[in-house]
């Protein structure tokens, strides 16, 4: 058995803003399996996020750099961004360079509440296949449904996303990946906090008491 290190050793990373799930290692072999792992994209990584906005998308659903150029930071717009729909599996691929390297997150809707502030709010699973900085809270942003919470990447509808006490609403909910010693696959996964909750029932709260009728 490898031997065990002094304290546990950080194989993946978070932005400051985004809580959730970190892997860690307990022996330096492990920890360089495992990033070996991350390196060749064999870790899956899901996460869930409130987004500003009723995201609906359609078979035919493609987004150019012009669309979302007051979204994403103009460095990042050097290649139109490209979003897909697959009616068959519901989700949303969306493919803008960032940093001006390739990028890829898939997006599943869970849920959507009706706000007062954003007029929807939309609960997304997203799930990235490469790992830039930042690269969720972009793609969110480029997509036009930036994600609540977000200080950086957060126009939205001539607004911003800010929720006063709230936080980034961005959660690391689950990894698949092969034990880096016996090779079995584990599946861990968390439940989103609590506060997620709360926002979308005080939204829809308010929207049920201050919202005006449609004539």
């Amino acid at each position: 058995m490898a031997a065990a290190v002094a304290r546990k050793l950080a194989v993946d990373r978070l932005d400051a803003l985004t809580g959730g799930l970190v892997l860690c290692a307990r022996t330096l072999t492990a920890a360089q399996r495992l990033t070996q792992a991350f390196e060749d994209r064999q870790v899956k990584k899901q996460y869930v996020a409130l987004l500003a906005g009723r995201y609906q998308p359609s078979s035919s659903t493609t987004a150019t750099a012009a669309q979302s150029a007051a979204a994403v930071p103009a460095a990042d717009n050097t290649d139109n961004p490209s979003v897909r729909y697959d009616s068959s599996s519901g989700i949303t691929t969306i493919n803008p360079c960032v940093a001006g390297k390739p990028a890829s997150t898939a997006l599943r809707v869970l849920s959507q509440t009706p706000s007062l502030k954003f007029d929807w709010i939309t609960t997304a699973q997203l799930c990235p296949t490469t790992g830039r900085k930042h690269q969720l809270r972009q793609h969110m942003s480029a997509l036009g449904h930036p994600i609540l919470g977000d200080p950086l990447y957060n126009q939205f509808a001539g607004n911003g996303v800010k929720l006063a006490g709230k936080g980034m609403c961005l959660w690391a909910q689950r990894l698949e990946f092969d034990h880096p010693l016996t090779g079995l696959l584990l599946q861990i996964g968390t439940e989103e906090p609590v506060r997620f909750e709360k926002v979308r029932q005080h939204e829809a709260q308010r929207h049920v008491k201050f919202a005006v009728p449609e004539v």
